[in-house]
């Protein structure tokens, strides 16, 4: 089906679409359609999937392990799909987990032959789409230092004196549960490493300000 309007913005403030001029903007999201899934009804299989990159243009998908734990949610808005998309490995190829509706929810796919034809003519959806897989990258790189850390307040400490300043001071912005997200770990977890480095005297917590008091 057509995409609503608000459909239409939420696809169209994707990282593909959103740098594209208006007109061009437009003209895609003209030719493209959504698809509707229940609650529960899966989207993609480790054996059942498209060649395509999917926009959730409304609802929510959860992305489930093999063994049925939910990794992740993608929200309306996200995305699923991109680093597949242009795999062209001899062997046959198995999507790594399982994608279930969360909720009822709208998902435009678009395919590797189309998005490749975007690309050639919109260069500028090339960038887009390095931008985003690059933000990837980093998201599994700060997964990688964290599950190699001998502990979580080790991983938040070499955090720490990655982003504070000269003068040893950082200031939170987004709130400490962005901090968590970015040193994939919970809110609980992230306030206990805060409570012992500030007990052992390495840190000093002020509201939303952190002092390095021993580097």
């Amino acid at each position: 089906m057509k995409l609503t309007k608000s459909q239409r913005e939420t696809v169209g403030n994707s990282f593909l679409l959103k740098d594209l001029a208006l007109e061009d903007r437009d003209r895609i999201l003209d030719s493209l359609e959504a698809e509707s899934y229940r609650g529960g009804e899966p989207i993609y299989t480790p054996s059942e999937f498209k060649r395509a990159l999917g926009i959730v243009a409304e609802g929510e998908v959860s992305v489930m392990k093999p063994g049925g734990a939910q990794l992740n949610v993608i929200p309306k808005g996200g995305c699923f799909g991109a680093a597949a998309l242009f795999d062209d490995s001899e062997t046959d190829f198995a999507y790594v987990t399982t994608l279930i509706a969360h909720k009822a929810c709208q998902v435009v796919f678009i395919s590797d032959e189309q998005l490749e034809a975007w690309i050639v003519r919109y260069p500028v959806m090339a960038l887009g789409y390095i931008r985003f897989l690059s933000g990837r990258v980093r998201f599994l790189n700060r997964r990688i230092d964290s599950f190699t850390s001998p502990s979580s307040e080790e991983a938040l400490i070499k955090y720490l004196k990655e982003k504070a300043g000269e003068d040893g001071q950082l200031q939170v912005t987004g709130g400490y549960a962005r901090m968590a997200r970015s040193l994939s770990m919970s809110r609980a977890t992230l306030y206990r490493a805060l409570s012992r480095l500030e007990s052992d005297g390495l840190i000093r917590k002020d509201g939303n300000l952190i002092v390095i008091v021993s580097r």
